[in-house]
């Protein structure tokens, strides 16, 4: 089995912070504990990110039906959020941000993948992670997953407003995939639904993993992979077998899938600590090296930056050679130069949304 830094794909100057002995502990090995912890320490650090934001004409009517799919769906009869919290998130504007040049129905697709997705996440938090209930969450998941059918017609019937919503989104996006994305997109959903019984796991446990250990599943339970299949379905079309299994593809794909989840431990660090929630990659790493907030907050926001970094790297370099070496037609570059700017876009998009968004303060 590969080491952790091999699984991450983290390579190049800087990325040694990742590395088990980079992290460490001096003296500190006190468990992490909510109290004692201060609370908005210091300014957020000045977070990296090349691209500019770009905002969908379609705003409004992504707003629009997110709102009207939340009541429809019956969101807030779950117990989790209301309604009205639900519009406060504006879910409307982060689809709008995150798939700036879809089409309008694609726009308001991903908004209601945004209210069901971030709800979800939520909901496992409250239902099965404060009752530390993994038998039960590993059950609920399992049902879950049977809401991705191959065949619509095996649809299951909802018995509550989450699998009432999955079975809708999965109804309208399923048979506008090609071939190869609604093959994967159940197994990149997937990955996210999983992710929490890890950490319903670790509660178990008592356990705060390592920072190495965290960081290998971020891009689980922070829903990357997921992302990645909504930007690939807004943007619609697909790419040669070859094109999307190269190595330079996957590589881009993991950053994008990291990032954003990353960037949101030092945004939601003040919530999740009041919460009581030891999973944020900047409270393990504070308490496994034994520094203050900000110099914590500061080595995440340092890995972070390498990592965007090395996609820009990738774009700019690994993509172009990916072309010359498969021998890519002109449709072929053209649709692969679409990808890259729709992962680019989505990264600046949900960086904006996530920076604002009420949800982390």
């Amino acid at each position: 089995m590969p080491d952790a830094t091999t699984m991450l794909g983290l390579t190049g100057p800087g990325m040694g912070l990742t590395r088990m002995s980079a992290f460490a502990p001096p003296v500190n090995t006190e468990p992490v504990q909510p109290h004692g912890v201060h609370l908005g320490g210091g300014a957020l650090p000045e977070f990296y990110l090349p691209y500019p934001a770009k905002t969908s004409p379609h705003l409004e009517r992504a707003r629009s039906f997110a709102a009207d799919w939340t009541r429809r769906i019956g969101i807030g009869r779950c117990g989790v959020w209301t309604d009205h919290w639900a519009d406060a998130q504006d879910f409307g504007l982060w689809a709008a941000l995150s798939v700036p040049h879809a089409p309008a129905g694609a726009v308001e697709l991903v908004a209601a993948w945004g209210v069901w997705g971030f709800h979800y996440d939520d909901f496992i938090d409250d239902r099965f992670k404060r009752t530390r209930d993994l038998a039960g969450a590993r059950s609920y998941v399992d049902r879950l997953m049977t809401f991705l059918p191959a065949q619509l017609s095996a649809m299951p019937v909802p018995a509550d407003p989450v699998q009432a919503g999955l079975a809708d989104l999965w109804t309208r996006m399923a048979p506008t995939l090609p071939p190869s994305g609604r093959a994967a997109y159940p197994g990149q959903l997937g990955e996210f639904l999983r992710g929490p019984l890890w950490e319903i796991h670790n509660v178990l446990l008592g356990r705060v993993p390592d920072p190495v250990d965290y960081l290998e599943m971020r891009r689980e339970t922070g829903g990357g992979m997921f992302a990645y299949g909504l930007a690939m379905a807004a943007l619609g079309g697909d790419l040669p077998t070859a094109v999307r299994e190269h190595r330079t593809m996957r590589a881009l794909a993991e950053i994008f899938a990291e990032a954003p989840g990353i960037r949101n431990d030092v945004l939601s660090y003040d919530k999740e600590v009041r919460a009581g929630d030891t999973h944020n990659a900047v409270l393990i790493t504070q308490q496994f090296l034994g520094c203050d907030r900000g110099r914590a907050a500061a080595i995440v926001n340092d890995l972070l930056t390498e990592r965007i970094k090395q996609f820009q790297r990738l774009a700019a370099v690994d993509v172009p050679r990916l072309a010359r070496e498969l021998e890519l037609d002109a449709i072929d570059r053209a649709s692969l130069a679409g990808v890259v700017d729709a992962l680019r876009d989505w990264l600046a998009g949900d960086h904006v949304w996530q920076s604002g968004s009420p949800r982390y303060r």
